[in-house]
């Protein structure tokens, strides 16, 4: 007698007291009284409790399982007597069970006078499907026989039904006589459909049906609701065989040349060559279904264009099947190809690597200084490489987004400088979002020789149907099944010309439909089952073919396969699967016990389901991979649950370790296996819930922080939020919790999502206030709770209330915050004050202890050195002290932004603190022309951001270049606006974005284009900001378009809320109001505007000259032509800095006025005009102007 190992399945001999193979403890003990239990005893020696048979292993397999039972039963019992019943039961038992089993198939019991059969188990074939119901057919048919015996002898009738279904079961890998041989759902909706089946008939699943329709026919279905099913079940009565039909049934990887894609393979390597030619990306998909050579034909394109240009270089990237957990793998994998880094690498070597091989290419294609070391930095963040003072590791997601954007193209651009580079990732339909969008940018933006050659599924044209839309270098290639022809061509190629007979090669193109890596695993399985050999060099058919049965699917060839490898390399695969497509033989020997299974990978490479790679990722260890995607796939599929949750687990555990000085590379990662390890099935896997499990939840918990910290980085925003949840879920104390709060809070805010950032942190704050120590964490979440409420307000689907704000930065101050978190808090007492502003409301806070505020952390960050901080603070006083029309002061303390804005490491905050910062300059401060350098070079980063950036930087550009009369400019920038526009989700919420379509239309009017200046006017979209700027621009482009009394009303819409919103809002209402009344001549109404426009003259540089001009204007109407004179020409000389247009309108008002100077006025306002392009001015005053 022996005993199996239950770790490592080894048979050892019946003393052994340890695994001879593992040394794992073999001999059991009582689960009562502890005392050892002999091997093979029932009963405890000691107290006499009953021993449970330990479970052996187990696997999950598609089964077919066959429910037979008699018609009306209990009847029979009743008219017969029970030796008479005994005798006709055992002529039905006989008929099922030989049945049952002369078709392949295993009888799981007999319950009473029901029968049930399973196909499937112990051993799968191809045709298990079409067994089971040629055994339910032929018991159907034979048990006419029996009954009509039965009414013959005993005068009772005799009638059956049979339900089939199939299924997913989970089975032991022994069956014993003590066990069960199948459980799962299959059979109780066999079961029920034997119930629903009429006497003497079948009824059949839906996947039965959909696996032999070829081969038998059916009735037309009928949904049925069963017992203990929500939703209804289809069923398809059984008419029998078609007769002829080829039945089913039974794969070796052999190698063949590329057949049938001659067209396919011309297309991309035309490209290449246009690629090479003219120096410039192109993007290559592929898209084809699973198996229909995708991988195959760039393999093949790569290893051409190889040998034909020595030169070529090849990166290749992997987006694996647990990919959308791992932000950027395939970029990672790049990276690491291009350095040579190893994954077990210690991290001062991978960080020494990627330095000095990465700035070697960066520098030698000549790169500056400063490109090269941001570009390092960004492919460290990339791979998850750490990096000493990365800049990246304190920068928000978004700006990291936004910089590995720019970065990535510079990298692949250098290394293009050396030749052409063929850049390929495959399986892009199991990409993370990020990457998908990287790829774009990649062909947009870098330069040089590259070919950017990506497969996918076809799903992922419908998940991304905009993907590459705006890109005139893609080119996708669909690759469809292969023509009967070159399926013959390839079965010629992969058995060298043997000649098949006639029935079995029919058979395998009728199967496979063009499928090449269905025609290549068919014949793989043809060999292994016998009916091809090897005989003197060439391949012989044994037999004629006619009894070759081949599967449907090839999943179910697939599973044949594997189910037909002996044992321990069936289980090699297996969990091998776990590991991933690409594997290393470490997890596996810990995952069988410490065996070595060197010999088992050998072998399942001979029978060419998995492939030695020829380079490892893991330094000296051996990398293998699937043939394809599929195999790994039925693989896992055959784990059970429970297994694939430990062995998930255990993945985890030794990839933690394996990276345990580079654990950002791999965090992601660990955490998926984790997250799976933990999700359906856990129960199963640690059925006691104990000390085993508690510490798989801790480490899961650490793997899910660390996990989601990676992810924010990266800005896979749901991602780090999922994986920050999950953490927060396998707390088991408040310090934990408050600690995966906090995270998650971070999560949302770096996605600009206040609705949930800011509830996160407060309930991580009030879980940190009943411990004893909150340290410096309470202070710190309070500070971005308000920094959110005060800066980030467009992130809440509601603004955040100022008072609770306020609420925060008091809360934060209270807790002794850092010096550093201090001087944030105080700069966000300032900024606060601008949420009162901007709800129109009295502020509580004395606007001088605002102001304080902010100059205290504008002071420490001086000290300090830092750059964003003091930026921050400099605009939030000065933007504060101009809300509360202390315009000049607020002008002076925004004086040094712009000088220190280059350094501000963020990109998007620099670019936001630029623009804003210009933007009051040019309409406050009377700068525009100064301003129109600084605002294009922030377009040139807005151009790299996200579009709304970009919407914002056209957007100010637009003003400035409009104050300052440089109005021939505008249209190029005004299209760029509309067009990013079109694609900016936040466009309808942005007074900036949307001014772009108004300041636009009044250009186009004040230069004659009338009809489009009121198309454009028109297709702004309806604003959902507050009411103020855009009603402005509205105001004012209803002037431009000859509509004064639209523009008056939609001037005292805005004026009638009292004050602006948002300090760098310009109140061009004003001057709108004051345009509007003067047109309109309504004097009265202008002369009682006149001392509000005076008062608030300081906003707007252009209120001050266009209340002079208004007045004046007004007092000449009234026969003041003096007093009208003075205050014209005083306009005049407060335009004339600050815009030519509103100088000239000014000088041809005063002509009008000034006979002595008439003609010298109109000719300057002509001179203008002419300048601008605004030809119904000029045509006006031309007209005026003597011959």
């Amino acid at each position: 007698m022996t005993l199996a190992c239950p770790t490592c399945a080894t048979e050892n001999p019946a003393g052994n007291r340890f695994c001879s193979n593992c040394g794992t403890e073999l001999s059991a003990s009582c689960r009562r009284c502890g005392a050892p239990i002999p091997v093979g005893a029932r009963f405890c020696p000691n107290c006499g409790e009953p021993v449970e048979a330990e479970a052996g292993p187990e696997e999950r397999k598609i089964a077919t399982v066959v429910f037979i039972d008699l018609v009306d039963s209990t009847r029979l019992g009743e008219l017969l007597d029970p030796e008479r019943l005994r005798s006709i039961l055992q002529a039905y038992f006989s008929l099922v069970s030989t049945t049952v089993q002369a078709w392949g198939g295993t009888v799981e019991k007999f319950i009473g006078d029901a029968a049930v059969g399973v196909f499937g188990v112990p051993r799968v074939r191809e045709d298990d499907a079409a067994r089971a119901l040629s055994a339910a057919s032929e018991i159907v048919g034979r048990i006419g026989g029996v009954a009509a015996d039965v009414q013959r002898r005993h005068g009772v009738d005799l009638a059956l039904r049979i339900g089939v279904n199939t299924g997913e079961v989970i089975t032991p890998t022994e069956v014993r006589p003590d066990r069960p041989m199948v459980t799962g759902d299959a059979i109780n909706v066999a079961a029920r459909l034997q119930a629903a089946a009429e006497p003497g008939s079948v009824l059949v699943g839906e996947r039965t049906q959909h696996a032999t329709r070829t081969a038998f026919a059916f009735g037309e279905p009928a949904e049925l609701h069963l017992k203990g099913k929500e939703q209804p079940v289809v069923a398809y009565p059984l008419i029998g065989p078609i007769a002829g039909a080829v039945e089913a049934g039974p794969a070796r990887n052999l190698q063949a040349r590329v057949v049938g894609r001659d067209r396919e393979l011309s297309i991309v390597e035309t490209l290449l060559d246009e690629v090479v030619e003219g120096r410039m990306p192109r993007l290559a998909m592929v898209y084809g279904d699973a198996g229909v050579g995708k991988s195959r034909l760039v393999a093949e394109v790569v290893a051409r264009a190889g040998t034909e240009r020595g030169d070529l270089q090849v990166l290749r990237g992997r987006c694996p099947a647990i990919g959308q957990g791992v932000t950027y793998w395939p970029l990672a994998e790049i990276v690491r190809g291009a350095c040579g880094i190893s994954l077990d690498e210690a991290a001062d070597e991978a960080q020494a690597k990627l330095k000095t091989r990465a700035g070697e290419l960066l520098s030698a294609a000549g790169l500056s200084a400063t490109d090269v070391e941001g570009t390092i930095y960004a492919l460290a963040t990339t791979a998850g490489i750490a990096l000493p003072d990365n800049p990246l590791d304190r920068s928000r997601p978004v700006a990291v987004v936004t910089e590995l954007a720019r970065r990535w193209p510079q990298f692949l651009s250098a290394c293009a400088v050396a030749g052409p580079v063929a850049v390929v990732i495959e399986d892009l339909h199991w990409a993370s979002d990020q990457v998908v969008a990287m790829v774009e940018r990649l062909v947009s933006r870098a330069t040089g020789p590259m070919l950017l050659l990506a497969t996918a599924r076809p799903t992922f044209a419908e998940a991304h149907p905009s993907f590459a839309s705006g890109l005139s270098e893609a080119t996708s290639v669909s690759l469809r099944p292969l023509s009967r022809a070159h399926s013959t061509e390839l079965i010629a190629d992969l058995l060298a010309a043997t000649e098949l007979p006639e029935p079995m090669r029919d058979q395998i193109l009728d199967t496979a439909e063009g499928n090449p890596l269905f025609v290549e695993e068919i014949v793989s399985r043809l060999i292994e089952a016998g009916a091809l050999r090897l005989h003197e060099g060439r391949w012989r058919a044994e037999g004629d073919g006619h009894a070759v049965v081949l599967p449907d699917t090839i999943n179910g060839l697939l599973t044949a396969r594997i189910d037909a490898l002996p044992e321990i390399e069936r289980r090699v695969l297996r969990e091998a699967s776990v590991v991933g497509r690409i594997f290393w033989e470490e997890p596996l020997v810990n995952a069988v016990g410490g065996q070595q299974v060197a010999t088992e990978l050998d072998g399942l490479e001979r029978r060419g389901l998995i492939l030695m790679r020829p380079t490892s990722s893991l330094g000296d260890n051996v990398e293998y991979a699937f043939k394809h995607a599929l195999i790994r796939d039925v693989a896992y599929a055959g784990l059970p649950i429970a297994r694939r949750c430990r062995a998930h687990a255990a993945v985890g555990a030794w990839l933690a370790e394996l990276s345990h000085d580079r654990p950002e590379e791999l965090a992601e990662l660990v955490a998926q296996h984790y997250r799976t390890a933990l999700g359906e099935g856990a129960v199963l896997a640690w059925p006691d819930a104990g000390d085993e499990l508690a510490e798989v939840r801790r480490r899961a918990r650490l793997a899910f922080l660390a996990g989601g910290a990676a992810a924010r980085k990266r800005f896979a925003i749901d991602q780090a939020a999922e994986l920050h949840q999950l953490a927060a879920d396998l707390a088991t104390d408040d310090d934990e919790r408050a600690t995966a709060l906090e995270e998650l809070g971070d999560d949302y805010d770096a996605g600009y999502d206040g609705d949930h950032s800011v509830p996160a942190w407060e309930q991580a704050i009030a879980l940190r206030q009943t411990l004893p120590d909150a340290g410096a964490a309470v202070p710190r979440m309070a500070m971005k709770a308000a920094r959110m409420g005060a800066v980030r307000w467009g992130g809440f689907s509601t603004p955040m209330e100022p008072d609770a704000i306020d609420r925060h930065v008091e809360t934060g101050l209270a807790a002794a915050p850092d010096a550093a978190t201090r001087a944030w808090l105080l700069m966000l007492r300032a900024a606060a004050g601008l949420r009162w502003v901007a709800f129109h409301r009295t502020d509580p806070v004395d606007l001088e202890e605002r102001v304080r505020g902010g100059e205290a952390a504008a002071k420490y960050a001086r000290d300090s050195g830092d750059e964003s901080l003091l930026a921050n603070a400099l605009r939030m006083v000065g933007a504060l002290l101009m809300a509360n029309e202390d315009v000049a002061r607020g002008l002076e303390v925004m004086k040094p932004i712009l000088a220190m804005a280059p350094q501000i490491a963020d990109p998007r905050e620099r670019h936001l603190m630029t623009i804003e910062t210009a933007n009051s300059f040019a309409w406050s401060g009377g700068q525009a022309e100064a301003m129109i350098p600084v605002l294009e070079e922030a377009l040139l980063l807005g151009r790299e951001l996200r579009v709304h950036d970009l919407c914002h930087s056209t957007s100010t550009l637009m003003n400035a270049l409009y104050l300052a009369g440089r109005w021939e400019e505008i249209p190029g920038y005004l299209d760029e606006h509309i067009r990013t526009f079109r694609i900016d989700e936040a466009g309808t919420t942005c007074p900036f974005a949307l001014g772009g379509f108004q300041l636009g239309a009044v250009v186009l009017a004040q230069r004659g284009e009338m009809e489009r200046a009121q198309e454009l006017a028109g297709e702004m979209p309806k604003s959902e900001a507050p009411v103020g700027l855009v009603e402005g621009l509205q105001a004012m482009a209803a002037n431009a378009l000859g509509d004064p009394s639209s523009g008056r009303s939609m001037a005292e819409r805005v004026l009638a809320t009292g004050a602006r919103n948002f300090a760098e809002e310009p109140p061009v209402e004003m001057v709108a109001m004051l345009d509007a009344l003067v047109a309109l001549e309504d004097w009265d109404a202008l002369r009682a505007f006149l001392p509000e426009a005076r008062r608030r003259a300081a906003e707007l540089v252009l209120v001050g000259p266009s209340t002079d001009r208004a007045e004046g204007l007004a007092a000449g109407a009234g026969g003041d032509i003096p007093r009208a004179q003075e205050l014209l020409q005083a306009a005049i000389a407060g335009f004339e800095p600050i815009s030519p247009f509103e100088t000239a309108r000014t000088r041809e008002a005063l002509a009008s006025l000034n006979p002595d100077h008439r003609d010298e006025l109109l000719t300057e306002a002509l001179a203008a005009y002419e300048r601008l392009g605004a030809r119904p001015h000029a045509d006006r005053v031309r007209a005026l102007i003597p011959a």
